[in-house]
């Protein structure tokens, strides 16, 4: 059964002429998907203007007078992305944390449309697993997720929730026509893809993939990378149901360590938005993230949004990338663990089917790390 990875998630998967092939598939950019979509962008919506700008062009970068700090109330960027807020990524910031030193990894459709914004904390190691390509890119479904999570903040269009982080891309979609806006990839590229974001040191790969059934041909990937202390971050899916999609259903399974975070889509009221897939069996390992309406692009006069797991996706492996950054002496799982445990319960109480562990909050998490280095500290000096 193929995974799709799709873009408006309205049209049906490609028809592929030989069996072989769709053997072979794994997944497609995800969007609001019929069917075993891509757990990404739920529909890439026509321009519009941005909810905090009018339609003229912005001031330039040297016009805008902010201070030095990271200041979510004032800066026009963070205005813009709502995400931020609600992810509680104000105390991160507070902190001196930008998710600088931090590589995440993005298995997608790579960079080709990415702003300049964008591009600034893209590393020069990303790359094209497919050598040959012949098609452009038809889907920007990669830098939309790169631009929720790393977008700089220059004083003008959008900022992402871990500014400084590096995104090292790794494209892996097939060299064949994005169809109904879905596009393809195969179980072989994506680990692949997988164990090239191990060798070039990411602390986080975000797969962006969904499915209906298990991928025995990614496992032995995913178990190299939790074994190497690489956070797995999935989005659940767009297609509304009780469980979460493949690979994410995979923080259910003990032997990943509690390395694999699923993560579901939740709106500016913080809900669980209607099409994102629920927590179900994973609910351990479940949390919700902001991805309902991001807005993933800007230019002079205009905003664009998109919508789905995806983009939560972005703004959970941004927060692991800032805890990171303020507290070098944690390690992936141990940051990871600390988002789930510190996550605001949303559904019925404790951990459930739904919600899994609740929704993001960076800022309890911050505290619940600062009182951890607190403790280590204070036994520290008594063992002296």
């Amino acid at each position: 059964m193929p995974i799709r990875f799709g873009a408006d998630g309205r049209g049906a998967q490609p028809e592929l002429r030989r069996r072989s092939r769709v053997q072979r598939l794994v997944a497609c950019v995800a969007s609001l998907a019929s069917v075993v979509c891509v757990a990404a962008t739920a529909a890439f919506a026509t321009p519009e203007p941005s909810p905090t700008t009018k339609t003229a062009s912005r001031p330039p970068v040297d016009a805008v007078t902010r201070p030095e700090g990271l200041d979510l109330d004032y800066e026009a960027e963070f205005q813009r992305n709502w995400g931020i807020k609600a992810s509680g990524a104000g105390a991160a910031y507070a902190a001196g944390a930008t998710g600088r030193g931090v590589k995440i990894a993005i298995i997608d459709t790579g960079m080709e449309s990415a702003s300049e914004d964008v591009l600034s904390n893209v590393s020069p190691q990303s790359i094209d697993l497919i050598s040959d390509r012949t098609r452009r890119n038809e889907r920007p479904h990669g830098a939309n997720i790169a631009a929720a999570l790393a977008a700089a903040r220059d004083g003008s269009g959008l900022v992402g929730i871990a500014p400084e982080v590096t995104v090292l891309s790794v494209r892996a979609d097939l060299d064949v026509p994005c169809l109904k806006g879905e596009c393809i990839l195969s179980g072989m590229h994506i680990a692949q893809g997988i164990d090239y974001a191990i060798e070039q040191g990411s602390k986080v790969i975000i797969l962006s993939l969904a499915g209906t059934k298990r991928l025995p041909s990614l496992e032995p990937a995913l178990l190299r990378a939790v074994q190497a202390g690489v956070v797995i971050v999935a989005a659940s899916g767009n297609q509304g149901r009780h469980e979460s999609g493949w690979p994410a259903r995979y923080a259910a399974e003990p032997e990943y360590g509690g390395m694999v975070l699923a993560v579901g889509a939740s709106n500016r009221t913080g809900q669980i938005t209607r099409y994102s897939n629920r927590a179900g069996r994973a609910r351990h390992g479940y949390i919700v993230a902001p991805g309902d309406n991001i807005i993933v692009s800007c230019d002079s006069v205009r905003c664009s949004k998109a919508s789905g797991t995806s983009y939560a996706t972005a703004y959970v492996a941004g927060a692991i990338a800032l805890m990171l950054d303020a507290f070098p002496h944690l390690d992936g799982r141990q940051a990871a663990q600390m988002l789930l445990k510190t996550a605001r319960d949303a559904g019925p109480r404790g951990t459930d089917s739904v919600f899994g562990r609740g929704h993001i909050n960076i800022a309890r998490a911050f505290l619940e790390a600062q009182a951890q280095t607190e403790r280590q500290l204070m036994a520290s000096a008594a063992a002296d």
